[in-house]
């Protein structure tokens, strides 16, 4: 990640706006920030996205395939059932059917590998999903959430639409396999829907905690 707070650290033609700004890495004090680990074979050409978040394959923390239930995974990812909500991989894919009459719900969290979660660096969420069926409407669903020790953010995914927390239901058909990716930084998130931005949207409170979690409900306290 790096950053352009002014133009102190910059070339002259870059200053000017001869070119895009390019940082001098042998400043003594750069005004550039890697997460760790910082990746191999840096260029000014690099590409970043949103807000500086650079996503690189060896950043990712957590990866989860779908085909054991997550709690079995390696790492293993935190379950919390309440109530009878039928969920497991087929074929692959792991599913949570949300039974017509019970009452309760189903959430993952994975906080042991999340500690070096920082707002100022920002942090993306991706899956791949589908929602068959769904209901309820804005700020309900199937959830995406972000804890970076900052603030919590969540993204809400229903079969006609999506939301961040908090924000106004966009329509969009959810029925079919789509790339989902939910980006936070400083006070803002980001929802995207096979690469497009569809919504932005602010946190949701404050808070020390450093975890993601996914499923039909987030315990925000």
């Amino acid at each position: 990640m790096r950053r352009y707070p002014d133009e102190a650290n910059l070339g002259s033609e870059a200053a000017s706006g001869g070119e895009t700004p390019e940082i001098q890495l042998a400043d003594s004090s750069p005004w550039w920030v890697w997460a760790a680990p910082r990746p191999e074979s840096y260029g000014r050409n690099d590409n970043l996205s949103y807000g500086g978040i650079f996503p690189a394959t060896d950043y990712w923390l957590v990866w989860y395939e779908g085909a054991v239930q997550p709690d079995l995974d390696v790492p293993p990812w935190a379950e919390f059932l309440v109530g009878a909500i039928t969920h497991g991989p087929t074929a692959g894919v792991f599913m949570i059917i949300d039974n017509v009459g019970a009452v309760g719900y189903l959430f993952y969290e994975d906080s042991a590998e999340m500690v070096t979660l920082d707002n100022y660096v920002g942090t993306v969420i991706e899956s791949q999903m589908r929602i068959i069926t769904s209901t309820g409407g804005v700020g309900q669903g199937a959830v995406l959430c972000i804890f970076d020790g900052t603030y919590q953010f969540a993204a809400w995914i229903r079969e006609a639409g999506v939301n961040v927390d908090g924000q106004p239901n966009v329509a969009i058909d959810m029925t079919q396999w789509h790339v989902v990716r939910f980006e936070a930084q400083g006070p803002t998130a980001r929802l995207y829907v096979d690469g497009e931005l569809q919504q932005t949207g602010n946190y949701v409170r404050a808070s020390a905690l450093r975890k993601v979690s996914f499923g039909t409900y987030i315990d925000f306290t």
